[in-house]
C-alpha cells in the first residue's frame, strides 16, 4: 500500500515568498518622468504632469510600507495554511478508503491483525511528520515575524522622512518655477535633493542583505526539518508496508 504523502513544496516555498514579498520596496526613481532639463517647470506646475503623478504614487506607496509588510506576510501564511488543510482532508479522505480496501482482502487473523497494525503505525507516522512540520513553520514563521515586528517601525519611519523630503522639494521646485528660475536651474536643485533624499532613506531603512540573509538562513532550517521529517516518514511508512506484505504471503 502506497500512501500519498504531503507535498511539502507548499510548506518551503513560505521562505521564498518572503524574500521576494515583504522586503520589496517601492521604486524610488523619478527619472522615468523627468526625461528633460529644458520643460522642467512646465511639468512640476501642471498637478496632471507625470512628475506631480509619479510623486503621489511614491507617497501612497510608501504609506504604507511599514505595516504593509507584515500583514502581506501573514496574509500569505493564512491562505497557505488553508490549503495545506484542504489538501490534509482530501488525503486522509483517499487514505481512508484505502484502509477499507486493505481490510476487505484479509482472509485470516494474521492479516486482520497486519491490517490493524498497519493502519496504526501509518496513522501514527503521518501525524508525526504533520506535527514536525507544522512546529518547523511555526518556528520559521514566529522567527519571521521577529524580524519584521522589528524592521517596520524602522523602514517605516526611513519612508515617512522620505516622503516629507520629497513634498518639499516639489514645493520648493514650484516656488523657484513661479518666481521666474530657469528650467534647467530648478531641475538640478530639485534632482541634487532628490539624490540626497534617497542616499538617506536607504541609510536609515538599513542595509536589507541583513534581513535577506536572516531570512535564507531561516528557510534553509525549515527546509531542513520539513526534509528530516519526510525521511523519517517513509522509513516508517517502508517499514510498515515491508510487515503488511509478508503478513500477505503468509
Amino acid at each position: 500500500m502506497r500512501l500519498n504523502p504531503i507535498k511539502n513544496k507548499a510548506t518551503v516555498a513560505i521562505g521564498v515568498i518572503v524574500l521576494f514579498s515583504i522586503f520589496a520596496l517601492p521604486s524610488l526613481s523619478l527619472a522615468e518622468v523627468i526625461r528633460t532639463r529644458g520643460n522642467f517647470c512646465e511639468n512640476i506646475l501642471n498637478p496632471a504632469s507625470p512628475i506631480r503623478e509619479r510623486v503621489v504614487s511614491i507617497n501612497t506607496k510608501l504609506g504604507i510600507v511599514g505595516s504593509e509588510r507584515l500583514s502581506r506576510f501573514e496574509k500569505n501564511i493564512n491562505e497557505k495554511s488553508e490549503r495545506r488543510d484542504e489538501s490534509h482532508r482530501s488525503l486522509d479522505a483517499k487514505r481512508l478508503e484505502q484502509y477499507e480496501k486493505l481490510k476487505a482482502q484479509a482472509t485470516t487473523d494474521i492479516q486482520e491483525n497486519a491490517v490493524a497494525d498497519f493502519v496504526s503505525m501509518s496513522d501514527g507516522a503521518i501525524q508525526a511528520r504533520r506535527e514536525a512540520t507544522n512546529n518547523a513553520e511555526e518556528n520559521f514563521v514566529k522567527s519571521v515575524k521577529d524580524i519584521l515586528e522589528k524592521r517596520s517601525p524602522i523602514i517605516a519611519s526611513a519612508a515617512k522622512n522620505f516622503r516629507y523630503t520629497l513634498d518639499a522639494l516639489v514645493a520648493n521646485a514650484t516656488t523657484d518655477c513661479k518666481a521666474g528660475v530657469e528650467d534647467i536651474a530648478a531641475h538640478d536643485t530639485f534632482m541634487k535633493g532628490l539624490k540626497k533624499a534617497h542616499t538617506t532613506f536607504v541609510s536609515e531603512r538599513g542595509d536589507p542583505k541583513v534581513w535577506r540573509s536572516q531570512i535564507i538562513a531561516l528557510n534553509k532550517t525549515l527546509k531542513a526539518s520539513v526534509a528530516s521529517a519526510e525521511a523519517t516518514f517513509r522509513s516508517q511508512i517502508a517499514a510498515a508496508e515491508e510487515t503488511l506484505e509478508a503478513a500477505f504471503k503468509q
